[in-house]
């Protein structure tokens, strides 16, 4: 952390943005407890957002998709952000949002999270699964999230789920730029 800190203070800069909601808490709150560490910090879902609603980035071909979108830990109970994703999906002429029973800040988690990554972890799988009933139940064909992490656990666990085996998942982001010319 000290010597990241250290690198980007070498340069001139008034956010960072990033992709995934677990630097997202690193470098806004974890960094911010090093001297020189304190940077403005937010999500690519909240920069799109921001983006859509001044006008400066306009959806306007039709993606006509049903889906539900999964909430990731590190973006909505650990950043409080749950809106700009859903508001970026909204902006997006055709697509229909049935959210899961369990949204927000009682959205379960996939699993993927904490370093879960790169370790070979039994509860994380139950996880998945778990996350994957509670897709399945909204008989949608495609996921949506915001966090790569939570993308490659749900295309890794679909198939050993009934129902998900066909589910496609993709990121917010990417479904945006479909909509805009």
């Amino acid at each position: 952390a000290i010597e990241n800190i250290a690198n980007m203070n070498q340069y001139d800069f008034g956010k960072v943005v990033t992709h995934c909601p677990h630097c997202l808490h690193t470098i806004g709150k974890e960094y911010a407890k090093f001297d020189d560490g304190d940077f403005d910090t937010l999500h690519h879902t909240e920069l799109l957002a921001d983006l859509i609603k001044t006008g400066k980035l306009k959806p306007t071909k039709e993606v006509k998709e049903e889906l539900t979108y999964h909430d990731p830990c590190y973006l909505g109970r650990h950043h409080g952000q749950y809106d700009a994703p859903r508001e970026i999906l909204e902006s997006i002429p055709g697509i229909a949002i049935k959210e899961m029973e369990k949204n927000k800040d009682k959205a379960l988690c996939c699993g993927m999270g904490g370093g879960n990554m790169w370790y070979e972890v039994h509860e994380g799988s139950e996880l998945v699964e778990g996350r994957l009933h509670h897709v399945g139940s909204t008989k949608v064909e495609k996921l949506a999230t915001s966090c790569s992490f939570c993308m490659i656990n749900f295309n890794s666990g679909k198939n050993k789920k009934t129902g998900t085996e066909e589910l496609q998942v993709e990121d917010v982001a990417s479904i945006l730029n479909k909509s805009v010319e």
